[in-house]
């Protein structure tokens, strides 16, 4: 439901279905990544799961509260039936959100007049701090803009490339990154498919590969500091510190600066090609999101060394990047390093036994 989705498919002159199909294997290998990521570091952390227990049961949850999908039945009507604009389908879905809320058999889940009031004024005083950031951003954006700077800088870094593809993807990936800096998802994306997507369309790139290349590298600008605006808004909520929550969200989200590589050298990630090229890439693309995720966290069997950290990383990159000996590589890299935790790992409880007996 981006809604970058809908300005793509009529920039490149594709339907909206065909730029879901291409982003959701990307998207899942993104998602993967952050999931996996999150799960090792409480497992590091030495944090304990639920017990089943005090799990909720899922039959009882959804009849407690089936009547909250019906505002987002709305949202998917307005957005692939009606076809509406997606600002536009949100606002007709948003008094399906008021309606079933009187659904509920507590009353102070009612979003009565006076609830309505408080969360107008609670969105307006969280965004306050954000939207000053934004709009300087946006000022300094605009007068690069207007000057010609932004162009002949955008320029300058494909011409200085000298037609290579990797640094061409290189070059435009950090361009995109900090063009991207402040702006929100929309404008970002039209600024960076007007200037960047063009010039990898020029090396035989697909136009949708080309252009949600600069929609990973372009919106990584999020969580990236300085200018990360999502940042700003998690530690409104969080109480946490900038640098410490920004550096920590770069981890979380390092799959935005290596997914898009991986998609336009094997467009298979894409689910164009043969049903043998998706299959095998989005295997061994999973694989590798998952070996990349041990890898920032330094954890797999357990607790990784440098060694055995640097080779399953490169192993999970070897993994997602294209054809099968890429991918022979990096079962070579996993298997190593993990064959010398588990050593390592053995040798260890060896030693505990003898200290304990």
């Amino acid at each position: 439901m981006g809604a970058i989705a809908f300005v793509m498919a009529e920039w490149i002159g594709v339907s909206y279905a065909q730029v879901v199909i291409a982003a959701a294997v990307p998207a899942l290998l993104y998602f993967i990544i952050v999931f996996v990521s999150v799960h090792l570091q409480a497992h590091k952390d030495g944090v304990s799961a639920l017990p089943k227990s005090e799990l909720p049961n899922i039959w009882s949850v959804l009849g407690q509260g089936w009547y909250y999908l019906l505002p987002m039945a709305a949202l998917i009507y307005f957005l692939l039936v009606k076809t509406y604009p997606p600002g536009m389908a949100a606002m007709y879905a948003l008094p399906f959100i008021f309606v079933v809320s009187f659904f509920s058999k507590n009353r102070e889940h009612w979003l009565t007049p006076t609830r309505l009031i408080i969360s107008f004024e609670d969105a307006v005083l969280r965004w306050v701090i954000v939207a000053a950031i934004t709009g300087s951003v946006g000022i300094m954006i605009g007068a690069l803009e207007l000057s010609g700077v932004g162009i002949k800088l955008s320029s300058f870094i494909i011409d200085l490339a000298g037609g290579d593809l990797y640094l061409t993807l290189l070059f435009v990936g950090l361009a995109s990154l900090f063009v991207g800096m402040g702006l929100d998802a929309i404008p970002a994306y039209i600024t960076l498919a007007t200037l960047m997507a063009p010039a990898l369309v020029k090396l035989g790139v697909s136009d949708i590969a080309a252009h949600l290349f600069v929609v990973y590298w372009g919106l990584a600008s999020f969580f990236t500091p300085p200018m990360c605006i999502v940042v700003y808004v998690t530690i409104g909520i969080s109480g946490s510190r900038v640098w410490e929550t920004g550096w920590e969200a770069v981890r979380l989200g390092i799959a935005s600066f290596l997914i898009p590589f991986a998609f336009v050298l094997n467009d298979g990630l894409l689910l164009e090609g043969g049903l043998a090229k998706i299959a095998l890439a989005i295997v061994t693309g999973v694989i590798g999101a998952v070996f990349v995720a041990c890898g920032i966290r330094g954890y797999a069997l357990g607790n990784l060394n440098v060694l055995q950290r640097t080779l399953i990383l490169a192993g999970g990159l070897f993994f997602i990047a294209p054809g099968i000996y890429f991918a022979l590589a990096g079962l070579g890299f996993t298997a190593v390093a993990l064959a010398l935790q588990r050593i390592s790992l053995n040798s260890a409880d060896h030693a505990s036994k003898r200290i304990a007996t």
